[in-house]
């Protein structure tokens, strides 16, 4: 016995079987305040009183209903019976008080916290309703159990979370006894959630290690996939483009990647492969063309030749005809035409059957500057050299051929009565030749295309020209080793082309190895 602020509790233990089969049990507190006399002041006693049929019950068990719900029990959950005065006539399961720390799941964790932050948004979404869980903290326990009671009593069914501790919960949920449309009772499953919650953070780590391990599959699969066509793209563009040379030249007439694959790169290399066939076609019908021309022309062209020196014969009075004097030249124009479109398209040829010795290209410049100053007494030129013997392993003929091409354009370009300079310059292990005049500039970004085939810069009152020339000096000077690049002077008074070729370096020279070179300016 146990005085508390409201009265007494009584406690006290005895065997069931003392009580026989019925279990029934009556109980009787009687007040006595008079030890002496004995007085009875009040009974509380759980025997029937009048107006009731059955005694009030100490013994709550109902050996039946425990029967049919020992079956459902498992650990972990707890499940009870309770009867209209919320008094509990069954009971089985385990205790959920438990004292075990939760795993905890770091990366989980912080998954679940981001998941319920986003829940509310999610089940708006969904249902058009606003999230509000149903969930008590651990000090509204009893108030929670109380709810579900209550509530399954009055034949609504009820599921709540009721807090254990600050790290432990369980699912309480209720449902009501119903019998002739009377709730006679109600079923109460308590359920530990530690379980759920272990068994939901390994089943949701096992989805993102799978989605995780996918997603890496996959992307690994697709950068193989992408790397794969990239490398067979790369393969094909580099193939592409060294089936034609810097000048626009084609070295192949077919493709040998991608050929035979049957995907849309295998299409593109085919048909790539396709488009090479025809232009080398085409490239081979116009390489060929000139040939067939200056053959095909020049036999009409003698023929008008002869015809017209006969005509002058024949007839003496019409010999000094300017007519005839133009048919002339008309007749050498059309020669001179057809021959370098001849020499031009067999130029490459001729160039690797020739045969090559050293000659002194200081000694060479100087006579063939001297040359230009008898057979153009209108120009005036300028010759700067070396000053020493400059060798070079060359065709003397093509580099006489190089500076005819050069001095050409210098003399039509060139403004009246400014000189045009040559000038060589020798270097440790090269030779450049430059020749400069004073005229119209170059036309932007016109270097790159100024010495192709077919290209000239002169404009449309210059038609007769068909950029040969340039074009035959920058063949020239490539199958003797060199190269030729045009520029503008630095004053941007005129244009200088310069022409630099391998040296051969004499005896007596080894002095010219060792100093130290500064270019002259080409214009002076």
């Amino acid at each position: 016995m146990q005085e508390t602020p409201q009265g007494y509790r009584v406690e006290f233990r005895m065997p069931l079987s003392m009580l026989g089969s019925s279990r029934y049990f009556g109980l009787a507190l009687v007040d006595v305040d008079n030890s002496e006399t004995g007085e009875i002041r009040r009974i509380v006693q759980t025997l029937p009183t009048a107006g009731k049929e059955s005694f009030n019950l100490v013994v709550l068990r109902s050996p039946e209903v425990l029967n049919i719900i020992q079956g459902l029990g498992y650990s972990g959950a707890r499940i009870l019976v309770i009867d209209p005065q919320k008094r509990v006539r069954a009971e089985t399961g385990t205790n959920l008080w438990l004292n075990e720390p939760v795993r905890k799941y770091d990366l989980l964790e912080t998954i679940q916290r981001w998941f319920k932050s986003f829940r509310p948004w999610l089940h708006w979404v969904i249902t058009g309703k606003k999230w509000a869980p149903k969930r008590s903290l651990t000090k509204d326990a009893a108030a929670t159990t109380e709810i579900v009671i209550d509530s399954s009593l009055e034949g609504d069914p009820i599921a709540l979370r009721r807090g254990l501790s600050e790290t432990q919960e369980v699912i309480m949920a209720a449902h009501p006894i119903v019998s002739r449309n009377k709730v006679i009772g109600a079923v109460v499953v308590e359920q530990n959630i530690d379980d759920i919650l272990t068994f939901q953070r390994s089943a949701l780590e096992q989805v993102i290690l799978v989605s995780i391990a996918s997603l890496f599959a996959v992307f690994i699969a697709l950068l193989a996939f992408s790397a794969r066509l990239a490398w067979r793209i790369r393969g094909l563009r580099r193939e592409s483009s060294n089936a034609i040379d810097e000048y626009g030249r084609l070295r192949i007439g077919e493709l040998q990647r991608e050929m035979h694959s049957g995907d849309e790169i295998g299409e593109l290399a085919r048909s790539v492969s396709n488009m090479l066939s025809k232009l080398q076609q085409h490239n081979n019908f116009l390489e060929s063309m000139p040939r067939t021309l200056r053959h095909e022309i020049n036999n009409p062209l003698n023929t008008l030749s002869t015809s017209l020196q006969n005509l002058a014969e024949e007839s003496p009075e019409v010999r000094d005809s300017k007519y005839l004097e133009s048919a002339k030249r008309g007749v050498m124009r059309i020669g001179a035409i057809v021959q370098n479109l001849a020499d031009a398209a067999n130029l490459e040829e001729s160039l690797e059957a020739e045969e090559r010795e050293d000659i002194d290209i200081e000694l060479l410049l100087q006579s063939y500057v001297a040359n230009c100053r008898i057979t153009h007494k209108d120009c005036e030129f300028i010759y700067r050299g070396a000053g020493r013997p400059v060798y070079a392993n060359v065709s003397d003929y093509r580099i006489e051929q190089l500076l005819d091409k050069i001095i050409d354009n210098a003399i039509d370009f060139h403004r009246s009565n400014t000189p045009i300079r040559v000038q060589l310059d020798s270097y440790r292990d090269h030779l450049q030749i430059t020749v400069a005049n004073r005229g119209p500039l170059l036309p932007a970004n016109a270097e790159k295309s100024l010495f192709d085939s077919m290209v000239s810069h002169r404009g449309p009152q210059n038609r007769l020209h068909f950029g040969l020339g340039l074009y035959v000096v920058r063949i020239i000077a490539e199958r003797h080793g060199g190269f030729v690049r045009a520029m503008n002077l630095a004053d941007a008074s005129g244009v200088a082309i310069m022409v630099q070729l391998p040296r051969v370096t004499a005896e007596g020279d080894a002095s010219d190895l060792h100093e130290q070179i500064v270019p002259r300016a080409a214009a002076g």
